[in-house]
């Protein structure tokens, strides 16, 4: 699929609901497209390399507060949060970047919440060789913008 293609099933969808002709929508479809290639650049991008470092110490890291916005696979609607990530060092440690490039990297793909998180503890651990706790806080448009139209609920996932 090409962006020239994503321009054009815009385009359509656009016509089926009969909105084509208004003169601000006249670049929406190549806006959406441009839109979709950065939200989605997970499809297409390597994962970040996560240089690890070692540590003689046995400590405890938390990171929090690690924000992300991705796309909901269910209604290909963003919802967005922050992560929270947690572990007993095994003599690995990474530079603090490292968490918030690798939760950039998994958001940035459609995916349902819960995964997000099974997807970062697993990266984790392969990298760390030790046991990693995730936690992923997250409001979704979904649920706001149509069905319930519930503004104030969180999720909150624990993997």
């Amino acid at each position: 699929m090409t962006t020239h293609d994503i321009t054009n099933s815009i385009s359509n969808i656009l016509k089926l609901y009969d909105i084509q002709d208004e003169e601000c929508l006249k670049n929406t479809p190549a806006r959406v497209s441009k839109a979709y290639s950065e939200m989605w650049r997970g499809l297409v991008e390597d994962m970040p390399k996560l240089t690890r470092f070692e540590s003689s110490e046995k400590i405890e890291v938390v990171v929090k507060d690690i924000e992300f916005c991705s796309t909901c696979l269910h209604h290909l609607l963003p919802f967005f949060g922050n992560v929270s990530i947690s572990y007993k060092s095994n003599g690995w440690i990474l530079g603090l970047s490292k968490y918030s490039r690798l939760v950039q990297w998994c958001a940035s793909r459609p995916t349902i919440q819960e995964q997000l998180a099974v997807d970062i503890k697993k990266k984790l651990e392969e990298v760390l060789d030790t046991e990693v706790s995730v936690e992923v806080t997250a409001k979704h448009s979904c649920v706001f913008a149509r069905g319930v139209k519930d503004s104030c609920a969180n999720a909150i996932i624990k993997v």
